[in-house]
């Protein structure tokens, strides 16, 4: 097991990958804990962290440390969860989750205000059994990604997604209709989201008007859940007041 000191961080060599990026090594090296990532200086486009013993990412700095990061592999390691990644690397692209320990969907919602996030792996994790239905909330949830698990993402794929789970509502997402930068996302996402500017009006109108229905805690409910089966049930008793499921 190796301690991330500063003085390991300061000797590590800069590597330029295939792409002529910047890169930081600190594969198999045993490390269970991030710390002294605040010595490094912002210069590194990639880090790869592949083949430790991380449990979580505690330790990572704030994005005044690795805003130019696009790329994070952590694949091969024992991850149970994610934080909000978007406070330390909000320009992130390429996320490596494989072979982790990464369990439900709760983990996905920090990965939601990644803006720019275009390549995600997660294969060979706890939460990938049912891997069809996963990819299908991964980018209903994520409506910029374009590749998942090394297979770009297709229209067909974003249709299901839209007709398993709807239209994204400004409820469940980060976007904020007339301040939310969407230059990053495909043109299927932009299209979904012009159509939520329009209603979103409606929405608040018909969702303040439901009887009965708790909507903060079932969407606290949406959020730990573990299936998405669950989630397709809680989001269906959310979207209706009579027993009807809304449509837009």
């Amino acid at each position: 097991m190796v301690r991330l000191t500063a003085s390991l961080l300061q000797s590590q060599p800069v590597y330029t990958n295939a792409l002529r990026q910047p890169e930081l090594s600190l594969r198999s090296l045993g490390i269970r804990q991030l710390e002294n990532l605040g010595v490094l200086e912002d210069i590194y486009t990639c880090i790869d962290l592949t083949d430790n013993l991380l449990s979580s990412l505690d330790g990572l700095p704030d994005r005044s440390y690795f805003s130019r990061c696009e790329s994070l592999a952590l694949s091969h390691n024992r991850l149970t969860s994610l934080p909000p990644l978007a406070h330390s690397l909000p320009h992130l692209r390429l996320l490596n989750v494989r072979s982790n320990a990464l369990a439900g969907t709760a983990w996905i919602e920090s990965l939601v205000p990644l803006r720019r996030l275009h390549t995600l792996m997660i294969a060979d994790n706890p939460g990938a059994a049912d891997i069809e239905d996963l990819h299908l909330w991964l980018i209903w949830r994520i409506p910029q990604l374009q590749v998942i698990d090394l297979h770009r993402i297709t229209q067909a794929q974003r249709i299901q997604a839209h007709g398993a789970f709807g239209t994204p509502l400004p409820k469940y997402t980060s976007f904020v209709p007339g301040h939310t930068d969407i230059s990053g996302c495909s043109e299927v996402a932009r299209r979904w989201f012009d159509g939520v500017r329009s209603a979103v009006e409606v929405v608040r109108v018909v969702v303040e008007e439901e009887r009965g229905v708790d909507r903060d805690e079932i969407r606290r409910q949406i959020m730990a859940a573990t299936t998405i089966d669950e989630i397709r049930q809680l989001e269906a008793k959310l979207a209706s007041s009579d027993g009807k499921r809304m449509t837009f």
